[in-house]
């Protein structure tokens, strides 16, 4: 393709750049700072004789070039031109299906390997990667309900989709798409993959890598059908690196990347930088194991919707948005490893474990958090019960969890106050779309505490019955009051979500609160697991229930 009146036009972020925003790294934020930032990792990575760092797929790369190519030095864009054209290959192979064609060689540093057991003059190679893309495109048109991409009318000799197969790994990666002329709102593409996938750099090699590599690139392809522009890399990087493992489960190569997330879980989701956006790609298997795999597609079709880069356009997408989802992933996140339980991700022991602050009472501090991202603290035990008081800017944009010995409970909003566990982690999410924001924290602990539960003097029963029938009777919880006080009862889902709560002012001794089975609206809540959570003189006591109807 020419660089002439057909060139792909730069989205409206590119207004942004160009008005002094100072500059960072290239895909530090979800964008580039600058347009010298872009030219800098653009000419470093395809540098002639470049063996860097394995970047698993460069498409951010390519397509950010591609789109803002007006604005580039006249020495990048020399130096760039071969993205602005397809490679030449003189062989290719139509597949199956008649929907892809593979173009490719067999001679000099780009071919392929040239085993054919079956004697048809095709390469068996060539011949499986032809086969994964069929796949691919049965999984995610025909299976998943994805749109086809857009024909690019002839470009690469008939009217199928084009892949090219040469050698990569000097550029240490799998593949990218290249987005090539602008149709609407979308853009039509053709793929270039690796000629063997046989390089030391890659970490999956052979024909695992052919398959999930398809699976990927052809997913990109359908992205730049929904929007044709630059914007969404981190999101395209991510639920490609997901529907990898939609399509080849037992591959895990996204396994590889995984620490550049849990490592960090204070940088924002949408940062990329060639290593977190595949990292954070278990962002769209909590969504599928939470919400069902279908939300992936209607984010995209939101995107298509809207023709907007801006995170706000999910808020009504995903369930409860962003404030909600954010909180029960930064929870997902630290069940993971020698942590990992039933109810969270499927694959979780495989996972690694999620960074965390730790600190030996009594400590207090302070800290800030960005936007869409999550904070850890772990306050260890000095052979009493603990007192942890935490401090929330702006509490409306935090979702928190606390954790002890394998229960969790909400930590509260604005200021939160917690005596009696031994060891607690404090979970806190920043589930908005923009910002920094600032919390502190003071924990001390009561070396005279009697016990673990930090209800002594004031003691509380376990409630009861337990397992709860309603049609039998109410849920109890009774408690002994050293002096006149205020005692609430608050029933969370498993997932925190607070569904009924009661509070009462009770004279000193014996009293008793009951729970009848029925949220706050005077409805019957379905049978499953609850958390109790019973406040009262500065103290708390908290537990689970099982509902049985």
């Amino acid at each position: 393709m020419s660089t002439g009146s057909n060139m792909l036009k730069p989205n409206n972020m590119l207004g942004f750049l160009l008005k002094g925003l100072a500059a960072v790294s290239l895909l530090s934020t979800g964008s580039y700072g600058n347009i010298s930032a872009l030219e800098d990792i653009a000419l470093s990575i395809f540098a002639p004789g470049r063996q860097g760092k394995f970047v698993k797929c460069l498409t951010p790369v390519v397509s950010s070039v591609k789109f803002y190519e007006p604005y580039l030095s006249r020495n990048a864009k020399v130096a760039l031109s071969f993205l602005f054209s397809r490679p030449q290959l003189p062989k290719s192979y139509l597949s199956p299906s008649g929907l892809f064609r593979v173009h490719y060689t067999t001679e000099g540093s780009d071919a392929v390997p040239t085993e054919d057991k079956d004697g048809d003059g095709i390469p068996d190679f060539v011949q499986e990667v032809a086969s994964a893309l069929d796949s691919a495109y049965v999984l995610e048109v025909e299976i998943l309900g994805y749109p086809e991409p857009i024909k690019d009318g002839g470009e690469g000799g008939d009217d199928a989709w084009d892949v090219y197969l040469h050698d990569l790994g000097h550029l240490s990666t799998y593949g990218f798409t290249n987005p090539e002329r602008r149709v609407g709102n979308s853009s039509t593409s053709y793929i270039e993959m690796d000629n063997d996938f046989q390089d030391p750099v890659f970490p999956t090699k052979g024909l695992d890598a052919v398959h999930i590599t398809a699976a990927h690139e052809f997913f990109h392809m359908i992205h730049y059908t929904y929007y044709g522009r630059s914007g969404w890399e981190w999101w395209m990087e991510i639920s490609s690196t997901w529907m990898e493992d939609v399509a080849y489960d037992d591959v895990n190569d996204y396994y590889n990347y995984l620490s550049f997330f849990f490592n960090h879980p204070e940088v924002p989701l949408n940062r990329y930088d060639g290593a977190h956006e595949y990292g954070a790609s278990v962002f769209a298997h909590f969504l599928e194991e939470r919400f069902g795999r279908d939300i992936i597609r209607r984010m995209w079709e939101q995107i298509g919707r809207t023709q907007r880069v801006d995170l706000e356009i999910w808020e009504g997408v995903l369930p409860g948005g962003w404030r909600e989802v954010m909180g029960e992933f930064a929870l997902w996140n630290y069940f993971t490893g020698s942590r990992a339980r039933p109810g969270f991700y499927e694959e979780g022991e495989n996972y690694p474990e999620v960074r965390t602050e730790e600190h030996t009472l009594p400590d207090s501090g302070r800290g800030s958090l960005p936007y869409l991202a999550s904070v850890y603290h772990r306050f260890l035990p000095r052979g009493g019960a603990m007192s942890l008081h935490l401090f929330l800017q702006e509490p409306g944009v935090w979702k928190g969890w606390f954790v002890s010995d394998g229960e969790w409970w909400p930590a509260g909003a604005g200021e939160s106050r917690m005596k009696g566990e031994d060891e607690v982690t404090w979970i806190g999410a920043v589930g908005v779309t923009e910002g920094n924001y600032g919390y502190r924290y003071l924990a001390s602990y009561e070396a005279s505490a009697g016990d673990t539960t930090g209800t002594s003097p004031q003691l509380a029963a376990f409630p009861l019955p337990n397992p709860f029938l309603p049609e039998e009777g109410e849920l109890s919880v009774r408690f002994h009051l050293d002096e006149p006080g205020k005692v609430s009862m608050e029933i969370y889902t498993i997932l925190g979500r607070q569904i009924w709560k009661h509070e009462e002012e009770f004279p000193s001794g014996n009293g008793k609160l009951s729970w009848d089975g029925r949220n706050s609206e005077g409805k019957p809540v379905a049978s499953g697991i609850y958390i109790y959570l019973l406040r009262y003189g500065g103290r708390s006591k908290k537990g689970k229930i099982a509902l049985v109807r």
